[in-house]
């Protein structure tokens, strides 16, 4: 469940742009001292005593648009529209919020190398699984892979799509789809243990992939557990019944939540649902609450934690992919899976970036 929030900044600012060029030609009719095309020198010569605004035009340089008081007045209605559309953008940014991401997300770095990190003994038997949120595989997803590195994993590393090519809100709402995903996701660690029975699996999950993460530990045969499990913005509903699913953690599992994800996990979970459909904040917002019937030896696993203000300085700023940005991975996140790798706990030693 992603941020498109530069394809609404670039869908604002070219209907402010095209708004502007429309109130141009508007003006041009009315007044012949409406718009005159030229150099600011012989315009200030022509018209020495009227306000005017210079701008440079959309498309050449060295043409100046002059906007008279009448354009300016003009223009003043304009904004104060624009003003009023902005403050009922919610509405819009809910609606986008789960599509596609933009260009500024999906950036050009698809080669990135995600396969192999390093020739290193100690990752010769570890693979980590990261399920991306509803939007599909993005850049950012990546920039997390890339921060898990820097921060020292040498592992394998897979980025699993589940969204069939058909992210936002029809991957939310497909729980059908969504379950079969998770049985393929199930069968793809079954064969990994199968073909390496020493091998050490970390599953990281970001928004909506928490949810396929899940149930497809819980579809695991008793003695197939993977070693660590990192929900990041978790967009499951805050009861969800994890005991299942902990069961096949051999060591921990770690939620990030942030109370800064009002529109994704807040007001957008609330409008369409979470991934398991249940109308309410989500678990990556509020945190989850284990369930009457859920199992406390099992929940033991579970360790979470709320947004920390001192996160910032690694680039979280505790919005909706704030736990996916490179730095954030690095020290905060690395750590835990490689504590995972090595040390058997159920608690880490102490809080991951402190």
């Amino acid at each position: 469940m992603h941020l498109c929030l530069s394809g609404l900044i670039t869908f604002g600012s070219g209907e402010i742009v095209a708004r502007r060029s429309s109130l141009r030609r508007r003006n041009a009719g009315r007044s012949g001292m409406g718009l005159i095309q030229g150099s600011k020198e012989r315009l200030r010569e022509r018209i020495p005593h009227t306000k005017r605004r210079v701008e440079r035009g959309g498309v050449s340089n060295s043409r100046f648009c002059i906007v008279t008081r009448t354009g300016a007045a003009g223009i003043g209605n304009i904004r104060r529209r624009m003003a009023a559309r902005r403050t009922g953008s919610c509405v819009v940014f809910l609606i986008a919020l789960w599509f596609p991401a933009t260009a500024a997300l999906a950036g050009d770095d698809a080669a990135v190398s995600l396969a192999r990190g390093g020739e290193s003994s100690a990752f010769q038997h570890t693979l980590l699984l990261h399920l991306p949120g509803v939007a599909g595989e993005l850049s950012i997803d990546r920039d997390l892979i890339r921060g898990l590195r820097a921060g020292g994993f040498g592992g394998e590393a897979e980025i699993y799509d589940w969204t069939e090519s058909d992210p936002g809100l029809s991957a939310l709402w497909s729980r059908q789809r969504n379950d079969q995903e998770a049985q393929r996701i199930a069968h793809k660690i079954i064969q990994i243990v199968k073909d390496d029975p020493a091998v050490r699996i970390t599953i990281t999950a970001h928004s909506g992939g928490a949810g396929l993460a899940v149930w497809a530990l819980e579809k695991l045969p008793d003695d197939v557990q993977v070693q660590t499990l990192l929900l990041l913005s978790s967009a499951l509903s805050p009861g969800y019944d994890l005991t299942k699913a902990l069961r096949h953690v051999r060591q921990n599992a770690y939620a990030f939540n942030s109370d800064y994800d009002a529109i994704v996990l807040g007001a957008g979970t609330r409008a369409f649902g979470t991934i398991d459909g249940v109308r309410t904040e989500a678990s990556g917002k509020v945190g989850f609450v284990m369930p009457r019937d859920g199992d406390p030896l099992q929940y033991a696993k579970l360790v979470q934690f709320p947004f920390d203000r001192a996160w910032m300085k690694y680039g979280n700023l505790g919005d909706h992919i704030g736990m996916l940005k490179p730095e954030f991975a690095r020290r905060v996140l690395a750590p835990l899976v490689l504590a995972g790798l090595v040390v058997s706990t159920t608690q880490p030693a102490t809080r991951p970036g402190h």
